[in-house]
């Protein structure tokens, strides 16, 4: 099944764990090998946006049936992510250090 990623961002929320929508703002690849390495979803409310960036490997996918991509996080672990304003490019280099460092999965 096609769909563009538009579509996808626009029409399909990120569910946590305790059930909380959240919208996907942007998807941010990798440039050699063009997998989604994180993504930027808006926590805050209807005044107060707010945009952090979570790690790819904590979302399960999209569910086509339901229309929703399943995160495994809660609201409150979503809201302490980082900031998308904090974020800045790394390199693989930094990314396999950070990943050695924090003893995340490759």
């Amino acid at each position: 099944m096609f769909t563009s990623l538009t579509t996808l961002m626009m029409e399909t929320p990120l569910v946590t764990r305790d059930r909380e929508e959240h919208q996907v703002c942007s998807l941010l690849f990798d440039d050699r090998s063009w997998n989604i390495s994180f993504l930027v979803v808006d926590v805050g409310g209807w005044f107060s946006r707010r945009q952090v960036v979570i790690r790819a490997d904590v979302v399960d996918g999209p569910d086509w049936t339901k229309k929703t991509i399943g995160a495994n996080l809660t609201h409150e672990e979503l809201a302490r992510c980082a900031d998308v304003l904090s974020v800045r490019p790394v390199s693989q280099q930094q990314q396999l250090a950070l990943k050695k460092h924090f003893g995340w999965p490759d």
